[in-house]
């Protein structure tokens, strides 16, 4: 399974709750840089995602976050 693939999961499976891409990162051990961003943006462009401020679920942070629709 891809990172994307991981990244959709967690984000399908825990509906109502969003993350920050540093948050994704740790929680999936995958690179803090760059690479998660362009995952969260990617799928943020599908209709089953949101990207938007809000509060991360995880650290309680104010950020841009992700979560499923």
């Amino acid at each position: 399974m891809d990172a994307v693939d991981r990244v959709a999961n967690v984000l399908l499976g825990s509906r109502g709750n969003a993350y920050c891409n540093g948050c994704l990162a740790a929680g999936l051990s995958l690179d803090r840089g760059q690479a998660v961003s362009r995952i969260t943006s990617a799928l943020a462009d599908s209709a089953s995602f949101e990207r938007a401020f809000g509060t991360c679920s995880a650290c309680g942070r104010e950020r841009i976050v992700i979560s499923s629709t």
